[in-house]
């Protein structure tokens, strides 16, 4: 019988104890390692899915050819620092995608970074927008301002919105107007939105329903003259409008730069060297609305999408060039 001394003894423990903290390989404590910067794309771009017809990457340029399609990233990221330079011609139109999770459907699976010579109409189309959801500071929406004395209500003035003013008075935007035009229809003038390349008349017609009474609607336009008040409230439509002293986008032909964080809810986006968006997604909890009160294309609240996916860099039938395109992963 052998007997082990009580200095064997404690010298088995600690090994057992030391073998029952160790971390397996998995488990890995990642922690403390430094995010290291990388090429998002290989050099032959065998790590991408894409179309050789559409796409060239030659010493480090990314340049499109012709509408192929998009190019994707076959490896997924979650959280990250994405920097990149970008340039395009006239009235390009592009974008950065990230976090999709079906580039099949991209559309309403991403979260896209507009890249845009200024932008496409849409109330978050402007370059530098995260397209649908928020705009940068150089860009101001459209605006319905409603005025009762020194009070001041300001909404967006997008269809479907609506505000609560004094007294339980409910102020709801019907119907905005890029040229309105009346028709006359069984001794009615009916408001309507004419068709036209050149022709421009902004209005919105609005609704404003008292607690107690009928409610009362009007055509507003930009120009205040224009605009009799709607019982005791006074009232102004805003256009959106950019604005030239905050803009830090560099002209067509010019290199800009990105650079592009995700970090779980977080999002933000800098254009050469300035923050332009800084948004929480867990704050875009409603379908098809933001925060902010305008809408959004998505099916699902914004909070609920993925928060890991392709990045892809878009084709939009324009010339745009991408170089120096590097990622950081953050997990």
């Amino acid at each position: 019988m052998i007997r082990s001394t009580p200095l064997i003894c404690v010298g088995l423990i600690l090994s057992g104890l030391m073998l029952s903290c160790a971390k397996k390989p998995d488990e890995a404590d990642t922690s403390s390692v430094d995010p290291v910067p990388r090429d998002l794309l290989a050099a032959d771009l065998s790590n991408c899915t894409y179309s050789p017809e559409g796409w060239t990457y030659e010493g480090g340029v990314l340049a499109w050819q012709a509408s192929k399609g998009d190019v994707w990233t076959k490896a997924q990221y979650g959280d990250f620092i994405l920097e990149l330079d970008w340039k395009i011609v006239a009235e390009c139109n592009s974008g950065i995608l990230i976090r999709c999770s079906d580039p099949e459907d991209w559309f309403y699976t991403a979260l896209e970074v507009q890249i845009h010579e200024t932008g496409d109409g849409s109330a978050h189309g402007q370059c530098g927008a995260i397209y649908s959801l928020a705009s940068p500071p150089y860009f101001e929406n459209a605006k319905l301002v409603v005025a009762r004395g020194e009070q001041e209500w300001i909404l967006p003035a997008v269809k479907g919105q609506r505000a609560t003013l004094a007294e339980e008075t409910v102020v709801t935007v019907q119907k905005v107007f890029t040229n309105l035009r009346m028709l006359e229809r069984d001794g009615k003038s009916l408001p309507y939105n004419a068709r036209s390349e050149t022709a421009s008349n902004p209005a919105v017609l609005v609704n404003i329903k008292p607690s107690r009474g009928e409610p009362l609607s009007t055509i507003v336009y930009p120009d205040s003259a224009k605009n009799e008040p709607l019982g005791d409230y006074a009232l102004q439509y805003r256009l959106a409008h950019w604005l030239p002293d905050r803009d830090v986008r560099h002209p067509v032909g010019q290199w800009n730069h990105f650079k592009i964080t995700a970090q779980g809810p977080i999002l933000q986006v800098e254009l050469n060297d300035t923050l332009i968006i800084d948004i929480d997604l867990d704050q875009y909890s409603e379908i098809q609305k933001n925060p902010q009160g305008t809408f959004n294309k998505y099916q699902i609240p914004v909070k609920e999408m993925a928060r890991r996916g392709h990045i892809g860099l878009q084709d939009h039938g324009h010339a745009v060039w991408f170089k120096d395109i590097r990622i950081t992963p953050l997990d």
